[in-house]
């Protein structure tokens, strides 16, 4: 199954997470307390209320979204299969924070035993550096120290950027992801007719 196929139902909730967090903060926060938040405060204030929202996502939609927590990495899981962190960006795209051990195994793709995905993404946002108004809505796919795609979304629709063409139905190199079941101590997973069975472990 394409990233794309997986992807694209869960890019309007996705956006509304993000842009919703922001009207969260505009709304409930007089102009007396953000006086005292720095840019610091502010994100993350902004980040709890985008998981929050994330988790609300997760209980209406319990049989395609989990949500997850592995030391202090918060965020859902959509299909079995894709991962996603909320973060405020830089202008690289690349997410703003503490580089723990847990963020970098996160960004270079490495198995996360509480995560259990096949892909780790990040969907965030950038501000303006001066007047502190949000200016874009990413979904990113990290690899190591920077990008593989990253996918600009407005009011739920996608834009185009990045490495791969990701929403081109005709594009060979697009990545494609599937469930592998996960096997209990004892229990054997029978093989589908056709399959091949050469031994490798494919997980």
């Amino acid at each position: 199954m394409r990233v794309s196929e997986i992807l694209r139902p869960h890019l309007p909730a996705l956006y509304e997470i993000i842009n919703g967090a922001h009207e969260d903060y505009d709304k409930l926060y007089p102009p007396e307390a953000k006086i005292a938040h720095d840019t610091s405060l502010k994100a993350h204030i902004i980040n709890r209320h985008m998981l929050a929202r994330s988790a609300l996502y997760a209980a209406s939609n319990p049989e395609y979204i989990k949500s997850f927590e592995s030391q202090r990495l918060q965020g859902i899981i959509c299909n079995q299969l894709l991962a996603v962190l909320f973060k405020k960006l830089d202008r690289e795209l690349r997410g703003r924070n503490h580089v723990s051990k847990q963020i970098l195994d996160y960004l270079n793709q490495r198995e996360i035993e509480q995560i259990p995905a096949v892909l780790k993404l990040v969907a965030g946002y950038r501000e303006n550096d001066e007047t502190g108004e949000i200016i874009g809505i990413w979904v990113t796919r990290p690899q190591g120290d920077s990008n593989r795609w990253e996918l600009a979304i407005s009011d739920g629709e996608a834009e185009r950027k990045g490495t791969i063409p990701l929403f081109d139905q005709e594009d060979q190199d697009e990545e494609e992801v599937e469930i592998t079941p996960r096997k209990e101590p004892g229990e054997v997973i029978p093989i589908k007719p056709g399959a091949k069975d050469d031994g490798d472990d494919k997980s």
